[in-house]
């Protein structure tokens, strides 16, 4: 994912914007698409992304880029290391699930992000093989 432009940068495409639709005429036929035509070939920006600015600057809400969107994770480090305590590796993900009261998916991808990771139980099973 790209870096987001910067504030100045989108006020002044912004400002380009609707010098050109000013100077065009709001009344004449084609001016919006003539002063988005424009626009986004002087900047060398996507259409969709000059028309959420424009949306957001309606809105006032430009300087906002989302920064707190994305999921978080629900499980804190403390009550992981509360669980480190009583020797984690015993219980199964089901279990540490059903003790932090979330699913099992959550804290199996919580230990992928935190490179937690357990060695595999072995049970002693043998196979045994019949002659024939």
């Amino acid at each position: 994912m790209g870096k987001a432009y910067s504030l100045d940068f989108r006020k002044q495409v912004l400002k380009t914007f609707h010098n050109k639709l000013t100077k065009l005429g709001s009344k004449n036929k084609g001016s919006f698409s003539r002063s988005v035509n424009y626009t986004t070939k002087l900047y060398n920006i996507a259409r969709t992304t000059l028309f959420n600015w424009i949306k957001r600057n309606n809105q006032n809400n430009l300087d906002n880029n989302n920064k707190n969107s994305g999921n978080k994770f629900k499980i804190n480090r403390d009550k992981i290391d509360l669980l480190n305590n009583d020797n984690i590796e015993n219980y199964t993900l089901k279990e540490i699930a059903n003790i932090l009261s979330v699913s099992k998916s959550t804290v199996h991808y919580y230990f992928i992000k935190n490179n937690i990771t357990f060695k595999k139980k072995s049970y002693g099973i043998t196979r045994v093989m019949k002659n024939k």
